[in-house]
């Protein structure tokens, strides 16, 4: 038979017939510490939405140069094309030193646009740029035969639906097929070393006397070696989870897209602002399930007392 039990209590008793349960109380410390997470969550999250703005004017900045760069483009290959034109002949070639907040996520596409770049930079805000108009693109890197080591940065971009080029900002290249009807991507690169030897042959034959800079460029470049999106040779787990993955999509391992937090470091902080937050709340929420679970669960037959700002449950023997 189930009863309602009522307790008189004090910190050191028991009294009546059934079990009694304190709940512990927090320390100073413990209090502490939980206005400290409350605290530096709001802090993370007001970071949060400086990120969004300063994001979000960003976009607006690339949006309207890549508008204006791609007006007269009359084909998604010609746009590539021309936004490539102006990142490489309108950028200086040095490192751009920039960054937002963490100088280890690299400069911001807007702070290359209005600065300088070398590949991996330009790559960035190539990428960025087409973005803006609807066309995905990723970050791919060559390297080097003996070490391994990433030396060269390029775009692979995708302008139409399932047709792949690759772009190279820092050199003003794309490779297109002989009859002009397509481009060549990553896996035809990786596949044919000598695509690339043979559009440079032509570039030098027919390039005109105004380009003097571009043959400069080119006589100093010295071609695409294992050209992949990711650097998965960097440390075994790598490795090991493409050769996990080249089970599933075979050679598609070689230009798989990069996640965009990689290449845009504002939108980065901004996420890793909004996890942190929550994270810091998140010990709070778990009490709070508990104790909502506590106090609904069915088969939970008991009183809670607020005495004292003590929390007392009661739970009468039989009745759970």
């Amino acid at each position: 038979m189930n009863r309602t039990l009522t307790i008189g209590w004090d910190a050191g008793s028991l009294t009546g017939n059934g079990y009694m349960k304190r709940a512990a109380q927090p320390s100073r410390t413990r209090k502490l510490a939980r206005h400290a997470a409350t605290v530096g969550a709001i802090g993370l999250w007001l970071a949060a939405g400086f990120c969004a703005v300063s994001y979000e004017r960003d976009c607006r900045a690339l949006s309207a140069l890549a508008d204006e760069l791609s007006a007269d483009a009359q084909t998604p290959y010609e746009l590539v094309i021309n936004l490539m034109d102006w990142v490489h002949h309108d950028l200086g070639t040095r490192h751009n030193e920039g960054y937002f907040l963490f100088s280890s996520l690299g400069p911001t596409p807007v702070q290359v646009m209005r600065g300088s770049g070398d590949c991996a930079d330009k790559s960035r805000l190539l990428c960025a740029l087409l973005r803006e108009v609807g066309v995905p693109a990723t970050p791919a890197m060559s390297f080097d035969p003996k070490t391994g080591a990433a030396v060269h940065t390029i775009v692979e971009a995708e302008p139409v639906k399932g047709r792949r080029m690759i772009v190279d900002p820092s050199y003003n290249l794309y490779f297109p097929h002989a009859d002009g009807s397509d481009y060549y991507d990553i896996l035809d690169i990786r596949g044919d070393s000598t695509i690339t030897g043979q559009r440079l042959t032509e570039l030098f034959r027919n390039l005109p006397g105004r380009r003097e800079e571009d043959k400069y460029y080119l006589a100093a470049w010295s071609g695409y070696h294992d050209l992949s999106t990711f650097n998965w040779d960097a440390r075994a787990a790598y490795a090991a989870l493409r050769d996990i993955l080249y089970e599933w999509i075979g050679d598609d391992v070689y230009h798989l897209r990069r996640p965009i937090l990689l290449e845009r470091p504002k939108l980065a902080v901004l996420i890793g602002c909004v996890f942190g937050g929550l994270l810091l709340l998140a010990p709070r929420a778990g009490r709070r399930m508990r104790r909502w679970r506590r106090t609904n669960t069915p088969g939970f037959k008991g009183v809670e007392k607020i005495a004292a700002g003590k929390v007392v449950h009661a739970i009468e023997p039989g009745s759970v």
